[in-house]
Order: structure tokens, then sequence, then C-alpha cells
């Protein structure tokens, strides 16, 4: 399965304008299904990637974008595994569908726009700023479109406490270890016709995960929409 999320238009620009970009809004949904009312869990970008990957609800630092990548206060594990506390980067004991993936012997990886592009900024691999740290990756620079607050995996002790598996699962996009191969050929021909209205995000993270090929399917989501395709 393949997730792949883009900023930072709503839907009305992308899958509800056929003639500003037909391949959003008519050659993607008539290859699937696409959801017209699929909305945000907040504002503004970090909590809903939270959301997206472990089904927390946002608090008030990640809907302000975490500009520093701060631990949890108050910090406790509620009901339905909700974390009650303040902050940006959970506690261990919180899960992400990363990491609960590895505990069942699954393989997945999450490929990053542009990480590592400056050493100075973020690593290529696994890159975030120090803990209790500002991030510096709040502005897009020159080359180095990364941002911190668009890759929800490094928001977790459970990955990130992990130096080794963090840096096997969270890679550049277009590196030696983030190499998509056939969806890579894919992001750099049809993707092209709309790359360009998603920037300055300059994010895409697409997640991998091993399974039959008869349940393979493709999920994109731009804005509102999202088109689900099942793989031959």
């Amino acid at each position: 399965m393949w997730v792949i999320v883009l900023e930072n238009q709503g839907y009305g620009a992308t899958f509800g304008n056929p003639g500003a970009d037909p391949y959003l809004a008519q050659t993607l949904p008539s290859q699937g299904a696409l959801l017209e009312n699929y909305f945000a869990t907040g504002h503004e970008s970090n909590d809903n990637y939270i959301s997206l990957v472990s089904g927390q609800p946002p608090n008030a630092a990640n809907q302000g974008d975490c500009p520093t990548f701060s631990d949890f206060t108050g910090a406790s594990l509620g009901t339905g595994g909700v974390e009650a506390g303040i902050g940006c980067v959970y506690p261990a004991e919180v899960q992400d569908v990363g990491s609960q993936l590895s505990g069942k012997g699954l393989k997945w990886k999450a490929y990053m726009e542009d990480m590592g592009n400056d050493p100075n900024r973020e690593a290529a691999a696994c890159g975030h700023p120090a803990l209790n740290a500002a991030d510096e990756t709040q502005k897009a620079e020159a080359g180095d479109g990364y941002a911190t607050r668009h890759d929800p995996f490094v928001y977790f002790h459970s990955l990130i406490d992990n130096q080794a598996e963090c840096d096997k699962h969270v890679v550049a996009l277009g590196s030696p270890t983030g190499t998509l191969r056939r969806g890579e050929r894919w992001w750099r021909t049809a993707a092209r016709r709309y790359r360009s209205r998603v920037r300055p995000s300059r994010f895409v993270v697409t997640a991998t995960v091993s399974a039959p090929a008869r349940m393979r399917a493709a999920r994109a989501r731009t804005g509102t929409g999202t088109r689900w395709r099942r793989a031959a």
C-alpha cells in the first residue's frame, strides 16, 4: 500500500477543477473512488500528519506546527490510547502505524522529499531537530524544502529512540535507500503535471507495506480528495 501526501491546495483547486488539472480531477478519479468530503483534523499542518499515522487528536503545540521540537508535558495515556498531554514528540508508549507494522514483522518506509539536501539543517535519514530545540526547517531554503512538521514519523519516541530503525525507515526520496522504482518513475512523470502546484510545501511521503499482490492498493491524497486503486 502506498500513501502519497501533497500540499497546499484545497479540493476546489485540485480534484474539483478539471480545466486546471484534468489529471487530478478526471484521470485519477476514473481509476478508483474520489472522496469528496474528506476533511482535515486540525490546522495548521503537523497535527493532521500526526493524526494520519497515529490517530492522535490535535493539541495546542502541534496545532501551531511545533516551532520547537518539544517533548510532551503532562504526558498521560488516556482512554483509547489517546495522549492527554501537550507537546510535539510523543512518549515511547504512543504507537504510530510504522511501529505497529514493524511489530507485526511487516515492511514499510517513509520517503521524504529534499530531506538531507542541506546537511547543516537535517540528516538525510530520520531528519529532525534536537529534542526541545528550535526547528530550523520551519522555512524552506533554496534547494531544501524539507519540513520536519510534514514528516510525522519523527515525532514518536517509539521510532526516533532507535536510531538505526529510524534511519532504515525514514529516508530521503531518491537516495540510495529511498528509491521507489516504479513508484518514483510515476512521480517523475505523471505527478510532474501538478507537482509545481504543491510547492512551497515540496513534500511527498510514500509508505510501502509488503503484502500479497491481490491486497496491494494505492492511495493518493491532495487537499480534501482521496483516490483508491487496486493494483493489478
